[in-house]
């Protein structure tokens, strides 16, 4: 049996992250999003675990999409490795893929203990532009490398916070869009 899991900041969820999740259901038995509650790259202050799980939960919510809160439940910093040794003794019969983005690919060789990652569980990379990379970087399966949802959270976060709605509605599902506007989220 296949599990993939598809971890990050979700800062917002938005349409590229369903479409990643959509495919992957269509090629694994299970499919999990693991939030973070503390990013180890001490990012700015994020968006509080619980919206950002509750929008998941939104986003998710028609699909078999596991939402999975092992990090939200933590009180430290997690890396990556924490969460794949806790997914190895949950899953114990499950074949456990790692899902990420170039541009996580790109830096991967800087995270925590990046080699017994890449020893335990197997990369399924998304590229979500035109960029040109090895298909065999670290044991990784390049899929759908025309996958053009090219957007990201930050963009989101910006666009919000300059209230330009218009530049950002079609990688936003309309209830978490909602979702974000009934909590002034994202406004300061």
């Amino acid at each position: 049996m296949n599990l993939f899991f598809f971890g990050g900041t979700f800062n917002p969820p938005h349409i590229g992250h369903y479409k990643i999740a959509e495919k992957c259901l269509n090629i694994a038995d299970k499919v999990l999003v693991i939030p973070n509650n503390l990013s180890p790259e001490n990012k700015l202050l994020q968006t509080e675990a619980f919206h950002r799980l509750e929008m998941l939960k939104i986003l998710f919510k028609n699909t078999d999409v596991i939402i999975d809160e092992f990090e939200i439940n933590s009180n430290q910093k997690n890396y990556t490795i924490h969460t794949v040794n806790y997914l190895v003794e949950k899953y114990k019969d499950y074949k456990i893929t790692m899902v990420i983005g170039l541009d996580q690919l790109k830096k991967f060789n800087k995270w925590h203990q990046f080699e017994k990652i890449k020893e335990t569980v197997d990369i399924l990379c998304f590229n979500r532009g035109n960029i040109d990379i090895s298909s065999d970087v670290y044991k990784t399966h390049m899929i759908d490398k025309n996958f053009h949802i090219n957007v990201s959270s930050t963009m989101i976060r910006d666009a919000l916070k300059h209230r330009e709605e218009n530049k950002i509605i079609e990688y936003l599902n309309d209830d978490v869009l909602n979702y974000i506007k009934k909590n002034n989220l994202y406004v300061n």
